[in-house]
């Protein structure tokens, strides 16, 4: 009867241990900061639309919540120059040093990227405050990163000095 007691109560556990693996986190709230749009040679490539934790204090690279960029693509593009874009752009928003180190995680961000884009394609990238960058396309989780400077490096693509983007247009500062 003790055996029996032991495995049941091990079961249950197990059992409990697994649902609370499995049991999906409820999504943050968010608030828009801004919307804007990529052009490239006047063509719209995508609407992008940031979005922080609340309270926002500081600037979104200081922030101490989660930050997420939401793009919406108006074109088709293919897996290989999406790669291209995206390698192209953090090199020249880097310095050598700095794009040296980024291979690795660059490396894993562009594994996952085995397809193209279509208009009305959402692609959604996610910074929390540890660093850790998360990318989804659709409702599919593509990777997961944890590098800080990474994840900075790539959100300054549309919120740095030199962004893609009408970076006022994204920040409420």
């Amino acid at each position: 009867m003790i055996i029996r007691a032991r495995h049941l109560l091990a079961g249950l556990t197990f059992f409990a241990f697994a649902m609370a693996e499995t049991a999906p986190t409820p999504e943050p709230k968010l608030e828009p900061t801004g919307r804007s749009l990529r052009r490239k040679f006047s063509v719209k490539v995508y609407d992008i639309t940031h979005y922080v934790e609340p309270p926002l204090r500081g600037d979104v690279f200081t922030h101490a919540g989660l930050r997420r960029v939401e793009m919406v693509f108006a074109v088709t593009v293919g897996p290989d120059q999406l790669k291209s874009e995206i390698r192209r752009a953090l090199q020249d928003r880097t310095t050598p040093e700095i794009w040296t180190r980024l291979q690795k995680s660059l490396q894993a961000f562009e594994e996952p990227i085995t397809a193209g884009v279509k208009s009305g394609d959402v692609f959604t990238l996610d910074w929390w405050p540890d660093g850790t960058l998360v990318s989804r396309f659709g409702d599919r989780e593509l990777g997961c990163i944890q590098d800080p400077e990474f994840a900075a490096s790539l959100w300054g693509l549309w919120l740095g000095p030199q962004s893609l983007v009408d970076r006022d247009a994204l920040s409420p500062e």
